[in-house]
């Protein structure tokens, strides 16, 4: 699922990071500067534009209808951003000409060299999508769509600077199921975010302060964000809100992906929302929406090469793991008669992600969290001669 790509030449060193991985989609491509500095092949900077205009999602800016316009509700100061650029940066949301639901989030790094608009607004009816993410042959229409999913905040477990306490994900819908792992654009934005009370750094409208005396930096972000959301019955999932249901997160879990003739595994952390799942280790997300999820298998591992436990039941060894499969699709691309193949006929397929090692004590978990979702479960179980080693023995076995 990772793989790395040459920085192109004559680049700087910001265009070098962020040109450092590629999508194995079946396409060459390098994320590269969006400067397109000298020395770029046409293929070069087709694929800068391409980054740079990412969350435009295939529609032209001249109908994203005042994208990047309005006053701006929030600018903050320099954060560090993981994607759609790896440096400090600066972000802003502004209001757009019509109202909640129809503003813009601007992304620019701290050197103002990479400036990337990502729209909320809603797309036209039947705008064309850009033909070469779908390859040739096919043409896609889409009806009216917000064009953010969702925003997610979490606990940011690997910094103990209250600068970056949490991190911010802005999923693009184009991004949903599996087509982040399958298309090279576009991508979910992340970037930390400050927990301290707000202060002068955080601007508003005319460069106003935008916070009440007790709020803090992420009360103010989600504020403005949810007003922006509002028109979709969409807001901001908090998951380091209190009022989380039954939080499960886990870190054990690795993902492989079996997808053509890409198989590769990393390790990360799950996440299981009140929206959907979201697989992210710092380089690669992966947010699974309920819509994208046709459905699921849970694998209980039972491994011949550890001692019995009477609990498991005879035939010897023990269960010591819990893998989950799904199936998932795109749900941005493959609606219903409206990605359409070269013959005329719906293009609806759905790819297996394996998401493996939960410890086996998430398993009634996990049931609670599908059943809550609505989500389609099935129960299995398989035994390895030696897990750890990865030497099946058994395929997958129903069980009640």
């Amino acid at each position: 699922m990772q793989h790395v790509g040459d920085a192109a030449q004559g680049g700087e060193q910001q265009a070098a990071r962020c040109s450092k991985r590629k999508r194995d989609d079946g396409k060459d491509g390098d994320r590269t500067s969006a400067k397109t500095p000298k020395g770029l092949s046409p293929k070069e900077k087709t694929i800068a534009n391409e980054w740079q205009q990412q969350y435009y999602q295939g529609v032209d800016i001249m109908d994203l209808d005042g994208v990047g316009c309005g006053t701006c509700l929030l600018g903050s100061p320099n954060v560090a951003f993981k994607y759609p650029f790896d440096s400090n940066g600066r972000l802003e949301i502004l209001s757009g000409l019509k109202g909640s639901g129809r503003g813009s989030i601007r992304m620019c790094d701290e050197n103002e060299e990479f400036t990337f608009m990502a729209p909320l607004v809603h797309v036209g009816e039947y705008l064309p999508i850009l033909a070469a993410a779908l390859g040739p042959g096919y043409s896609m229409y889409t009806p009216h769509a917000r064009v953010t999913e969702q925003v997610i905040v979490l606990q940011n477990g690997s910094s103990s600077s209250s600068d970056e306490a949490y991190r911010v994900l802005i999923v693009p819908t184009a991004a949903t199921g599996v087509a982040a792992m399958k298309r090279r654009f576009p991508q979910i934005i992340e970037f930390s975010w400050p927990n301290k009370a707000a202060g002068n750094g955080l601007k508003g409208v005319y460069g106003q302060a935008a916070y009440g005396t007790e709020e803090t930096y992420l009360s103010v972000l989600k504020r403005v964000l949810n007003d922006q959301l509002a028109p979709f019955g969409t807001t901001v999932v908090d998951e380091t809100d209190d009022d989380v249901e039954e939080r499960i997160v886990t870190s054990a879990a690795s993902i492989r992906v079996s997808m053509e003739s890409t198989d590769t595994g990393v390790i990360g952390a799950m996440h299981f929302l009140q929206t959907g799942m979201l697989f992210s280790n710092g380089e690669d997300r992966v947010y699974l929406s309920f819509e994208s999820v046709n459905d699921i298998f849970l694998v209980s591992i039972k491994d011949l090469a550890v001692s019995s436990r009477p609990e498991n039941g005879p035939g010897g060894g023990s269960l010591v793991a819990l893998d989950m499969h799904c199936r998932v699709t795109e749900p941005f691309f493959e609606r219903q008669g409206v990605c359409i193949g070269p013959h005329g006929t719906a293009r609806l397929t759905s790819t297996l992600l394996s998401f493996k090692g939960f410890p086996i004590g998430l398993l009634s978990s996990i049931m609670r969290y599908a059943e809550r979702h609505n989500l389609t479960v099935h129960k299995c179980q398989q035994t390895y001669y030696n897990y750890a080693k990865n030497q099946p023995a058994t395929g997958w076995t129903p069980v009640r």
